[in-house]
């Protein structure tokens, strides 16, 4: 293993009881290898390691194009929701690739991919790299960076809190450790520019950069950033 790393991660069964808008594993294993194919490439420009953790058991579909981590959620973890599912399983992938603590790992869901990927996929000294909301209460966990050390310190074990039947999902939770970790004064960064997502949602069905989103993506990075300077200046 390198000292940096990209892990994606993959259901190509999925749990009819998490729902998905997308259940042919057959379909999903098509999108899932195409996703490999490019990650490749971005690993290889970047000089990361690639892995796939899998969590229905169907990691053998996957092992001839990338190493993949099979994990296995358990029954109490799967009452938590898909969210947990994922957060576990992050746990286990992370601590089986035996990295360092300084170690980055850029993490992905799996089916996705990012149009400027070269651009955000980059060494992280401490902390995170993760969007989030204005007020910091919700993060997109289907990507972003953090250092090894900042996971097992700060992220690690968020399978526990999460409650998707209640409402409180793998977003909100990282939201809250994140917000946390700032308090105690670990810098929690924003993505130098916002990460363009091509794929499919497999909670919704829709398609992620599309030609009305790649025109508007420019003007709400630039809205985006004004807000942001707005409420930070308010709360100095």
């Amino acid at each position: 293993m390198g000292n940096n790393l990209i892990l994606l991660t993959a259901a190509v069964t999925p749990d009819v009881a998490f729902g998905s808008s997308l259940s042919d594993p057959k379909e999903r294993l098509r999108q899932y290898r195409s996703a490999i194919d490019e990650w490749s490439r971005v690993a290889d420009a970047s000089d990361c390691d690639l892995v796939t953790v899998e969590t229905t058991g169907s990691g053998d579909s996957l092992r001839d194009q990338v190493r993949v981590v099979d994990f296995h959620a358990s029954e109490d973890t799967k009452q938590h929701g898909k969210g947990a599912v994922e957060s576990a399983a992050l746990d286990a992938a992370i601590l089986a690739c035996g990295l360092p603590d300084s170690s980055t790992v850029h993490k992905v869901t799996g089916r996705l991919t990012l149009r400027n990927a070269e651009r955000l996929v980059a060494p992280l000294d401490n902390g995170a790299r993760v969007r989030r909301t204005l007020d910091r209460t919700y993060c997109d966990t289907r990507f972003f960076s953090t250092n090894v050390k900042f996971w097992q310190t700060h992220l690690s074990g968020m399978a526990n809190e999460v409650a998707d039947d209640s409402g409180r999902y793998l977003e909100h939770v990282m939201a809250h450790r994140l917000m946390n970790a700032e308090y105690g004064g670990t810098a929690v960064q924003r993505f130098p520019e916002r990460p363009m997502l091509l794929g499919v949602s497999g909670t919704t069905g829709k398609s992620y950069g599309t030609l009305w989103q790649r025109a508007l993506s420019p003007v709400l990075l630039r809205v985006e950033g004004l807000l942001d300077t707005r409420l930070r200046l308010k709360q100095i």
